[in-house]
């Protein structure tokens, strides 16, 4: 009767120990995971695009600091294309204009006025985050940005 006793309170433990981890793990789990925010990607980021568009197949190279609210006015943009050569162009602009929690979203990328409408998927550190423009009629581009 003893030892019926001492293996029934080993299974009262093992069932308590057994309820704690199904109610703990998964909270700990879903607490060390924080959504990706706007704020989030505040900072200096680098981006490659690869495009096929206007000026041919190309490469390009761009520079930019977004804000805590997703916008950036000081985007470099180097390219390097089969029908427009290498060039320059300073100033333009990129803003985050939609962000989920989960990291996907859009973004709108204006060159010299050509608005560019880019679906964006970020990495749950929020260091970096993938780029493809899947709208823009004759407009090809994707590739990746790098927080700095």
């Amino acid at each position: 009767m003893k030892a019926n006793n001492t293996q029934n309170k080993l299974r009262a433990l093992l069932a308590a120990l057994a309820l704690v981890t199904l109610i703990v793990v998964p909270s700990a789990t879903a607490a060390s995971k924080k959504p990706v925010t706007l704020a989030s990607l505040a900072g200096t980021w680098q981006a490659t695009l690869f495009s096929s568009a206007d000026c041919g197949v190309g490469t390009q190279l761009l520079t930019f600091t977004l804000n805590s609210g997703g916008a950036a006015t000081d985007v470099e943009y180097l390219y390097h294309t089969s029908k427009c050569g290498n060039g320059k162009d300073s100033n333009q602009t990129l803003t985050i204009t939609s962000l989920n929690s989960d990291g996907s979203g859009t973004a709108e990328l204006i060159i010299e006025g050509t608005t560019l409408t880019l679906n964006i998927q970020v990495n749950p550190s929020s260091t970096v985050f993938n780029i493809v423009d899947a709208t823009d009629a004759g407009q090809f581009h994707e590739g990746t940005a790098v927080k700095q």
